[in-house]
């Protein structure tokens, strides 16, 4: 569980080393050591979020936990309200973007396209 908020600067570990070490992300003994997000976390893909400030960042921190939060004696985050339809099938909505091998949103999420989502 967590997330990791990068800056321009430096990295933000808003869920700790362990945390980071555990799920196979990069960790070092402090900030500047992850490498930040313009030199190694954004293009590989590991930031999760980036931000351009450390107050921007503390607003992607709460809007993360309006969405994942589980009140005591919950067992899972309530639920957003939704116009989508819960059906609503994203995998061949295109997509475009310089330098992707991917045409479609599926392709990204797909075992066979996108083994491990290395990419």
């Amino acid at each position: 569980r967590g997330v990791l908020v990068m800056t321009p600067d430096s990295a933000m570990v808003l869920t700790g080393k362990h945390a980071l070490d555990f799920s196979g992300g990069v960790s070092a003994e402090d900030n500047f050591g992850i490498g930040g997000y313009d030199r190694v976390m954004g293009p590989n893909g590991q930031a999760q979020y980036w931000a351009p400030s450390l107050t921007a960042a503390r607003d992607v921190l709460m809007s993360h936990y309006d969405h994942t939060y589980i009140a005591p004696g919950e067992t899972t985050p309530r639920r957003a309200t939704t116009d989508d339809p819960h059906d609503r099938d994203i995998s061949t909505f295109p997509h475009t973007f310089a330098g992707s091998d991917f045409t479609t949103v599926g392709e990204i999420f797909s075992a066979t396209a996108n083994p491990d989502r290395k990419k």
